[in-house]
Parts: C-alpha cells; structure tokens; sequence
C-alpha cells in the first residue's frame, strides 16, 4: 500500500486510526494492537460526509473534512486511509522469466528487482485504463497497494520463491493505483489534523487480508454494497487479482423510496433504514427494494462481463457492507439464474460475512455486528501490516 513512513524506523505507537472516507459516511476505527498478531477495536464512529465535499468521486472541501475529524483522533496519531470506488481500482500483473543463473538461488534482491519490473508494467497498463476512463483521463495515478498474490519455479506452484534455484520463475502480482490528486488531499489533511499517514489502502486488498486467515486460500468474488457505488473484486489464492466498481449503491435505492412514496429524501433513508432493520415491514417498500436490485443485479452482470484475463470465475460470493439488505443481495443472486451467461464450473454460492470470520480482531462492543462495519474494520489488518 501507499505507505509514507515505509523509510522511517520507528516503534509503532500501541493505537492508529483507521479511516473509510465515503462519499456518504465517514467511519473512524480505533484499534489497539495485542498479542500474536491481533487487533482490539475500541471505538468506531460514524458521521455524515459533508455536502459537496465530493465531486466526481474525489475529497475536494479539506475544511469540512477536518473539521469533522478533529473530535476523533489525537495530534500524532497513526492514521491509515480505505480507497474505495472510482479513487481507486487494481489488477493483477503476471510474469514469467528466464534466470541467467538457475542454479543460483532466489535472493531478495533478484526478486525485488522483478517485482519492480513488474510494478513499472501495471503501472503503464494502469494507465491505458485511466485514459479510457471517461472524466478521469487526466488524472495522474500513483499506486497503493501491490503484494504478490502467486509463485511458481520452473511451473510448479510455490508459497515462496526465495533461497530456490530454478531456470524459470514466475510471479503474479497485484497492484492497486489511485489518483495522486487523492493522495495529495490526504497528507493534507493529516498535515492540517497534526497526524501521521501512515498508509492509504484500497479497500479490496484489506479485505483479502482481513479474510485470507479465516479462509484458506480464499477463492471468491468480493462484493462491497456501498452508499453510492458498488465494489467487486475476484480474489484467488487469497489475493485480490482484479477489482471493478458499479456506479450502484444504497442511495438509488433511498432516491426510488423517495420518489415513489413523493417523499424527502431524509424520510425514504429513515425507511430504507427501518426496512433493513426489520422494524418496517411495509410490502410497498419491499417492491420497491426487489425493483431496484433487480437493476442492481444488471450492473453486476455487466461489471462481471468487464473483467479481462479472468477464465473462470470463482465459485463463492462473498456480500458486505449493505446492512440488512445483503440478505436481499444475497436472495437476488440465489434466485437468479444470471450466472449461466458466465464461465462458473458450478452453480455460485451466495453468503454474507458474518461473526465467525473476524478470528483477528476482538470486539467487545459489537460493532461488528453491524454488517455494515466490516469493510471499515477491515483496514485495520493494513495497520498490522504496516506498523506491527
């Protein structure tokens, strides 16, 4: 991940923040670290993203922002940010090369230079995508994430190449890039709040590290139902190999409310809300729920038929982030027969994330309960990553 401190040797601090900047809400995780590599979550707050402080997915009113998180956090705080929807987007990268030397062993050093080789390659295949990007063209990319998600010698999968001798390696790496714009808004904001950046994330690599040691080598489909956007990722091996996002989230839902019951939009989010939680059983709302997923589902179809280099798709779908409606996320998917246009070996599993697979972080006050609190916390396996 983009991380500024990475040539700085310091002793981590016993807390950091971790910060989801949405375009509709802004969550603030706090974690403290504890032993055998796993994370308390002491506190988790979440506030109303200002208005007009995005446009055209980007942070633009640094003031609003941090004015809302001044209450939140402490002058030289660790601070790690998610990237999430059209700030952010990743693929993976894999290359297959001819040692001169295949009886010398795998050193650090040769496989720090391929992986540079390979990072200099995402980034001009990043840019071919940038440029076919209606509206974003212009935008210079930096990247955030990269890890290495395969490893073969001479065909033969391994879990690491180093100290092996081979006449091929092979190495398949994922790299995730996000506007420098972005980036520039955020170690300004840290500069105006007196904290640290400590690092920017996309938010599909923290969730394949917040899922992999729950899910051995973790095939599945990642699909984060946000407020505005929806993100999908294909993860492989327990790495994310590719993400996409639908311009497709909750708000068109809470719009469709408030436009067919002609109410405000502050009163259709008060009933979408009360539908999520079951406190409103109101059979308009539930059509009007069916009616605007099925449109959802479309965008999924299509989000899917987008993704290049992938054969087949994984056979397990995993749901996040949308509350009370991921069990209707999950029902569309379970009920439709919209993977038979996709090369699937078997018939997809639809499931959402629940309690057991949090075996890293502790909880004791339940903010993970709420389903729409994973993606958020996920970040803080970022902050074990970069400061344990």
């Amino acid at each position: 991940m983009f991380n500024p401190l990475s040539l700085i040797r310091k002793k981590p601090d016993k807390s950091f923040l971790a910060i989801d900047l949405g375009s509709s809400l802004i969550k603030i995780s706090k974690f403290f670290f504890l032993p055998d590599n796993r994370l308390l979550l002491e506190n988790l707050s979440t506030v109303n993203t200002p208005k007009d402080a995005v446009n055209l997915g980007m942070f633009t009113d640094l003031g609003a922002i941090s004015s809302i998180l001044k209450d939140y956090i402490v002058e030289g705080q660790n601070v790690i940010f998610g990237l999430s929807g059209e700030t952010v987007f990743g693929f993976a990268t894999t290359v297959k090369v001819k040692r001169q030397n295949p009886e010398e062993r795998v050193s650090k050093g040769e496989l720090r230079d391929i992986i540079k080789r390979i990072q200099e390659l995402a980034f001009i295949e990043a840019e071919r995508i940038q440029t076919s990007r209606v509206g974003l063209e212009d935008r210079e990319l930096t990247m955030v994430n990269s890890g290495i998600i395969s490893s073969r010698i001479d065909g033969v999968l391994v879990e690491d190449v180093l100290d092996k001798s081979s006449k091929y390696l092979e190495i398949g790496l994922f790299t995730s890039f996000a506007e420098k714009d972005t980036l520039s808004f955020l170690a300004e904001l840290c500069k105006k709040l007196k904290v640290n950046f400590t690092a920017a994330s996309s938010q599909m690599y923290a969730l394949s590290k917040f899922l992999s040691p729950n899910y051995k080598a973790l095939n599945a489909i990642l699909v984060d139902f946000g407020g505005d956007k929806t993100d999908v990722g294909i993860c492989y091996g327990g790495g994310i190999v590719s993400t996409k996002t639908l311009d497709f989230g909750g708000s068109q839902l809470t719009k469709e409310i408030a436009s067919i019951l002609d109410v405000e939009i502050s009163e259709a989010e008060k009933k979408k809300i009360a539908y999520e939680e079951g406190t409103l059983g109101a059979e308009q709302i539930k059509e009007i729920t069916s009616k605007v997923l099925n449109y959802w589902l479309l965008g999924i179809e299509t989000v899917l038929e987008n993704f290049d280099g992938i054969k087949v798709f994984p056979p397990k779908i995993l749901i996040f982030g949308g509350g009370g409606l991921t069990y209707d996320l999950v029902k569309i998917l379970k009920e439709r027969k919209w993977y038979e246009n996709f090369p699937f070996k078997s018939v997809p599993e639809a499931e959402i994330v629940t309690l057991k697979d949090f075996q890293n972080i502790e909880d004791p006050n339940g903010y993970l309960k709420d389903l729409r609190n994973v993606v958020p916390v996920s970040l803080g396996m970022v902050g074990l990553e970069v400061l344990k």
